[in-house]
């Protein structure tokens, strides 16, 4: 079994803190009673996270697609409360976001590099607003990890080469067309 990961930054900054589960999260902030809330969570958290928005101002930026603004109805939701955003990462409009929202906090989810989470801590560095962030979950293992595209293409030619060595795969048009088809597809 091969992971393709995200590589996330490494941090250890004083208003940067981490939470196992949302609704950890949301009790934290309903403790606190921090608002309003900036939620760079995406549109799948708005139920997780209804005890937070159901009373306190909580915006959620959510992608601008037909499929999203569903979703969004769907959850209960008041609309004045979404966000639609398709340039979520650039740090220029997280600034303005923040800025015209007026965050007290910033709740996402690490999501690597390749999800923008770097410029989520510029933008909470910068302005020095909190940003809470939930950990990644605990995953099984895997045979192999890779963080890179070519890295999995090194791997499936490694495994590729392995495999057609042994002699553990039977000859014949079916076997050696779904060995190549698989590592095609891949």
């Amino acid at each position: 079994v091969v992971r393709v990961e995200r590589r996330s930054p490494e941090y250890a900054l004083a208003n940067v803190r981490f939470f196992d589960s949302w609704q950890g999260m949301a009790e934290a902030a309903l403790e606190a009673g921090v608002e309003p809330i900036l939620a760079l969570t995406g549109v799948q958290t708005i139920v997780p996270l209804k005890d937070l928005w159901s009373s306190r101002r909580c915006y959620f930026r959510i992608l601008n697609t037909v499929q999203s603004e569903q979703l969004a109805r769907a959850s209960g939701i008041a609309m004045n409360w979404i966000i639609q955003d398709s340039n979520p990462e650039s740090e220029e409009a997280l600034i303005e976001l923040v800025r015209k929202t007026d965050a007290q906090v910033i709740l996402t989810k690490d999501s690597g590099y390749s999800g923008g989470l770097e410029a989520k801590i510029a933008v909470s560095q910068q302005l020095e607003v909190p940003l809470w962030v939930l950990k990644r979950p605990l995953l099984p293992a895997f045979d192999y990890v890779v963080y890179e595209r070519k890295e999995l293409l090194m791997l499936l030619l490694r495994l590729k080469k392995e495999l057609l060595a042994t002699e553990e795969l039977r000859p014949g048009f079916t076997t050696g067309t779904c060995v190549c088809a698989a590592v095609k597809a891949s």
